[in-house]
C-alpha cells in the first residue's frame, strides 16, 4: 500500500532466485505495519518487477526495487542496500529473507524497542523452524539481554539472521556487512557491534524460518565452519566463552548436517542453549 509519508524504517531483503517465496515473504507483512521494502536483486535468472512486488505488499509505506547487474553475492546485495537505506535517511534496517514469514507485528515491537532502549543497536527475536512444506520443526529461543549475549556471541551467532532489526548508522560505523568471513557476514558483522553497544532479542516468536536445502548453511556447511574458526580466532579474548566458542567450532567441522538438524530438535524443545 503507498504510503505518502516517509517511514524511518526499511526492510532489506536481498534475493537470488526466489521466485514465488519473494512474494510471499512480502505478502506476509502485517498490513498494520508502516515500514518500506527494499528488495535488492542479486543477478536472478528471471528478476522480480517492482510492480509485481508492490502487489504483494500489503503494509503502509512503498516497495522499492534495486537490480545488481550481474550475480554478486550475498554480501555485496546487503551492503548495496545499506547504502540506499541511507541515501534514503532511514534510521532503522530491518531483514527478511525469501522463503521466511513475519508473525505478527514483529517491526513495529522492534522499532518501539530500539526507540525505548537508545544503548541497543540491533534486536532480534525468537524464530520458529519450519520446512518447505511448513512443517514445525523447532522453536529458536536464543538469550534475551545483553550481558547473556554478549557472553555467547563469542560461542555462537545468538540472532537469526532474517529476525533482526538494527540502527542504520550503527552498522555503518563498524563498516557494514565484512566479506572476510564467507557465509557468516550476519555474525561478523554482530560481533563487531556488540563490542560497543548491548544487543537484545525480543522473547517473543516473530519469525518462522523456512530450513530449506537451497540456503547457504547447507549448501555451503563446510566452508560456513571453516569461516567460524577463522572468526572466532580473530576475536580471541582468552575468556572462557572464547575458548569454549573455538573448541566447539572445530568440533562442528566432523558432523553431518542432518545430525546437527535433529539435535537442534532435542536441544530446543527442552530450552534455549545455555
Amino acid at each position: 500500500m503507498p504510503g505518502n509519508t516517509k517511514n524511518d524504517t526499511v526492510v532489506l531483503i536481498p534475493n537470488f532466485n526466489g521466485g514465488e517465496a519473494l512474494f510471499k515473504t512480502i505478502s506476509s507483512i502485517e498490513s498494520a505495519e508502516s515500514v518500506d521494502v527494499l528488495v535488492v536483486d542479486d543477478g536472478s535468472d528471471v528478476p522480480p518487477t517492482e510492480d509485481d512486488l508492490s502487489k504483494a505488499f500489503k503494509a503502509y509505506g512503498n516497495v522499492k526495487l534495486f537490480k545488481l547487474g550481474r550475480n554478486q553475492g550475498i554480501v555485496a546485495a546487503l551492503n548495496k542496500g545499506l547504502e540506499i537505506a541511507e541515501q534514503e535517511n532511514y534510521s532503522y534496517v530491518a531483514r527478511l529473507d525469501a522463503g521466511d514469514r513475519n508473525q505478527g507485528l514483529r517491526f513495529s515491537k522492534q522499532r518501539d524497542f530500539l526507540e525505548k532502549n537508545p544503548h541497543v543497536a540491533l534486536v532480534g527475536c525468537w524464530v520458529e523452524f519450519i520446512n518447505p512444506d511448513g512443517d514445525h520443526l523447532f522453536v529458536l529461543k536464543h538469550p534475551v539481554h545483553g550481558e547473556e549475549i554478549k557472553k555467547a556471541i563469542y560461542r555462537y551467532n545468538p540472532f537469526v539472521h532474517p529476525a533482526t532489526m538494527f540502527r542504520l548508522q550503527a552498522v555503518q560505523a563498524v563498516g557494514g556487512y565484512p566479506d572476510d568471513y564467507p557465509a557468516l557476514e550476519d555474525w561478523a558483522c554482530f560481533l563487531e557491534l556488540s563490542k560497543k553497544w548491548d544487543l537484545a532479542n525480543l522473547p517473543e516468536v516473530l519469525l518462522q524460518y523456512e530450513v530449506s536445502p537451497r540456503s547457504i548453511s547447507t549448501t555451503k556447511r563446510f566452508r560456513q565452519s571453516r569461516s567460524k574458526v577463522k572468526l572466532l580466532w580473530d576475536n580471541y579474548n582468552f575468556s572462557m566463552n572464547s575458548t569454549v566458542g573455538l573448541i566447539k567450532n572445530f568440533l562442528i567441522l566432523v558432523f553431518p548436517r542432518g545430525v546437527l538438524t535433529h539435535l537442534k530438535k532435542y536441544i530446543y524443545r527442552r530450552g534455549p542453549e545455555s
